[in-house]
């Protein structure tokens, strides 16, 4: 074969491109999109709710606030096992919803339980 019909016959084998219709999703991949989007959000909110469900089952007791009381003063009074003070007292905000550690003087709030009870200590 010569080049010319060679050319000639590799020309006849292609074939122009022709304009496709645009391709629509199947229903099936709208119904697959649709419930990985819905899974996504569920995660999200299980993620941003998941630091409140574990202080919901944690037993706790009820503290009075008495005027000049404060997080960190409460937290030393109920220590719990195995973390500092710090830890205790940005928890204990957490559980009651305190913003920049701010409480009420007659209030009651919420403490984790603890195993033990710092000892009292008089000022004089």
């Amino acid at each position: 074969m010569s080049t010319t019909e060679l050319a000639h016959a590799t020309s006849r084998r292609r074939r122009p491109a022709e304009p496709s219709e645009p391709v629509e999703p199947s229903h099936s991949a709208a119904i697959e999109t649709f419930i990985l989007i819905v899974l996504a959000i569920l995660l999200i909110l299980g993620i941003a709710t998941s630091s409140g469900r574990s202080h919901a089952a944690q037993p706790t007791s009820r503290v009075h606030v008495d005027a000049g009381d404060t997080l960190w003063s409460i937290a030393v009074a109920h220590p719990v096992e195995g973390q500092t003070t710090q830890q205790t007292a940005e928890l204990i905000a957490e559980m009651n919803g305190s913003r920049a550690g701010v409480l009420i003087a007659g209030t009651t709030i919420r403490v984790p339980a603890s195993s033990r009870r710092s000892p009292t200590v008089a000022c004089r």
